[in-house]
């Protein structure tokens, strides 16, 4: 059965891709021609307060800088690569990353995207979302008189471990504040509040937690990683039913100026549906409601 599951899994995952790359091809082809408009790469230097993922994360708080880099076609296309840094820990403070690809696209009040993103994460990782392996994802968003953003954002991800695959939609709202030249003829600033609501199945969580246990016990007792002993399995209840997990409330401030970019982001999210079974004990996360600031500097070459 979990042969069956594995492999209708993967099927589903390679179909996405199929589909990703073969409507990437498409829009393109009917990308309106901007004249000015070019290719270009874009170096990212980023940290975040805490690691935090649809409202979950550690109980340990886990601040985190990220290093990118972006190449973006002038169609849209892009590709793009990241590694984590931890800094609070003794060992291992280089926790994995990402590498993606995707395509974006703006037309008059609307834009969207595609994006096919492969986690890289070592066994020891703390980070939720290193229970998944990959992921595929669309949005669009739509702007209503220069005054609301409704937005959707709708993701496939792979689980690791054999925990399951999980569907995960975001819906949202935004409203963007503009200020051009506030300095300088070269600069803008912009603020975008917005609140937005995630919903999906839960197996990354359960995945999460299994993967927290069988870490617990190398580190306890490094004799049972060799063993065959296995930590008691932990599993969400309904993991494959959609259900709320989070609400987020996020202000981004975004400051350019040339070839700079400047991003200072404060984030609110309230979990929901965040009880986990075990073999021993029915427990919860330990803060339900985390308050977390992200920034990032970035320069486009």
């Amino acid at each position: 059965m979990l042969k069956s599951k594995d492999m209708f899994g993967k099927s589903v995952y390679s179909l996405f891709i199929l589909v990703f790359f073969s409507a990437s091809r498409l829009l393109a082809q009917h990308t309106d021609s901007v004249p000015d408009k070019k290719s270009k790469l874009t170096l990212g230097i980023g940290y975040s307060s805490n690691s935090v993922f649809l409202g979950r994360a550690d109980s340990i708080t886990i601040p985190l800088f990220n290093a990118s880099l972006t190449y973006t076609l002038k169609s849209g296309i892009f590709f793009n690569g990241s590694v984590n840094y931890i800094p609070s820990r003794e060992t291992n403070k280089l926790d994995g990353g990402s590498i993606g690809a995707g395509y974006d696209f703006e037309h008059n009040n609307l834009s969207g995207g595609l994006e096919i993103s492969k986690y890289l994460s070592s066994d020891n990782s703390t980070l939720v979302i290193a229970a998944l392996s990959a992921t595929i994802g669309a949005s669009l968003s739509y702007n209503i008189a220069d005054f609301i953003t409704p937005t959707m954002h709708a993701e496939f991800a792979l689980g690791k471990s054999g925990g399951g695959n999980d569907i995960i939609l975001t819906p949202g709202l935004t409203h963007d504040f503009s200020i051009d030249h506030p300095f300088s003829a070269h600069d803008n600033l912009s603020i975008n509040p917005g609140i937005f609501l995630n919903a999906g199945t839960q197996n990354f969580y359960s995945t999460y937690y299994l993967r927290k246990d069988k870490r617990t016990l190398r580190l306890k007792s490094p004799k049972n990683a060799t063993t065959g002993k296995k930590p008691a399995t932990a599993t969400s209840v309904n993991t494959s039913k959609l259900v709320l997990l989070d609400y987020e409330f996020i202000m981004p401030v975004n400051y350019t100026c040339g070839k700079f970019g400047f991003e200072l982001t404060p984030s609110y999210a309230r979990a929901v549906n965040t009880s986990i079974s075990s073999a021993s004990q029915t427990t919860s996360v330990d803060k339900t409601a985390v308050f977390y600031v992200s920034a990032g500097v970035t320069f486009t070459f």
